[in-house]
């Protein structure tokens, strides 16, 4: 039978994935013996020490997530993997990963803890219900574990989304104290070389691109470069070389969200030909099966525009 007392926590436990404390539990007013004759008939089920799900409740990552930072306690906040997750990162991996405090003694079955001396206020933020480390601090925490191409496929992805910026990312990290950190010095001179412009390509077929193109003698290429229009818009290149006014496009539907889209960004490219400017579209067949000719191509284009 349903008292006020399960409508009251029902409402707290709809908040939260269908999970609750047992400290939740006992600030509404239920007493030990309760929530044990909850628990055997069936009501509530066990997730963690002291961490509850209602019964029928839709079991989900999220719920599992919930509980274990829960059990984790009032200090614990998700990070690495389980925050890139929680900022929509490109990865895959259901690990639950917390940090807490350096001194705090914490160990749960399906909890992978970290120990952090130093997590100040702006590594902290809020995604939904849940605190976890901000998207500069999740991406410094998981450079030691990812492999480099996944890491950087993360950096892009959370610049391109305008959550961090190399800059910045920068700046954190000499913030930050460097004994048993290891990795800092490392992750700087990847920030360095990878991002020498401190920009990020927007998609995959980009960084390719832009990674190809690097091959290249000569100045670097300029990822995600802005050109004013006549009309006072601006328009982005996936990536140029603006003395040369020479630009590369990679090409695909994908990356555009309806055909309008596709055929507005044609028209700017027709406006800023009529600039000056000549752009070089190259799709992902290109990149990926002859890249020696976008080489070759683009090598003969900017050879051109030098001598005009």
């Amino acid at each position: 039978m349903q008292t006020p007392l399960d409508l009251r926590l029902a409402a707290v436990a709809a908040q939260q994935h269908g999970v609750f404390s047992a400290a939740q539990a006992a600030a509404l007013g239920f007493s030990r013996d309760m929530m044990s004759d909850r628990v055997i008939a069936g009501r509530w089920g066990r997730m963690h020490r002291g961490v509850f799900r209602i019964a029928g409740s839709l079991p989900s990552w999220d719920q599992k997530l919930l509980a274990a930072w829960l059990a984790a306690g009032n200090d614990a906040v998700l990070s690495h993997i389980t925050a890139g997750r929680l900022h929509t990162f490109p990865l895959t991996d259901e690990a639950i990963e917390i940090t807490i405090g350096a001194t705090a003694r914490r160990s749960r079955n399906g909890i992978r803890f970290h120990r952090a001396s130093e997590l100040a206020f702006v590594d902290r933020c809020t995604v939904g219900v849940f605190v976890a480390t901000s998207p500069t601090r999740t991406l410094i925490d998981m450079f030691p574990v990812l492999r480099r191409e996944k890491f950087v496929a993360c950096v892009d992805t959370a610049v391109t989304k305008r959550v961090t910026s190399v800059p910045y990312i920068r700046r954190r990290i000499s913030a930050l104290p460097k004994r048993g950190r290891p990795h800092l010095a490392p992750l700087d001179e990847l920030l360095t070389t990878r991002y020498p412009h401190e920009r990020a390509p927007e998609s995959p077929l980009e960084r390719s691109l832009i990674d190809l193109l690097s091959e290249l003698p000569g100045d670097l290429i300029i990822p995600q470069h802005w050109v004013q229009l006549p009309n006072g818009e601006w328009a982005r290149l996936d990536g140029a070389w603006p003395s040369e006014m020479l630009a590369v496009e990679g090409d695909s539907y994908l990356h555009h969200s309806a055909p309008d889209d596709w055929a507005l960004d044609g028209t700017k490219r027709v406006v800023l030909t009529a600039m000056g400017w000549r752009i070089l579209p190259f799709t992902h067949f290109d990149i990926t099966t002859r890249p020696r000719w976008v080489l070759e191509t683009v090598a003969r284009a900017r050879k051109l525009r030098r001598a005009s």
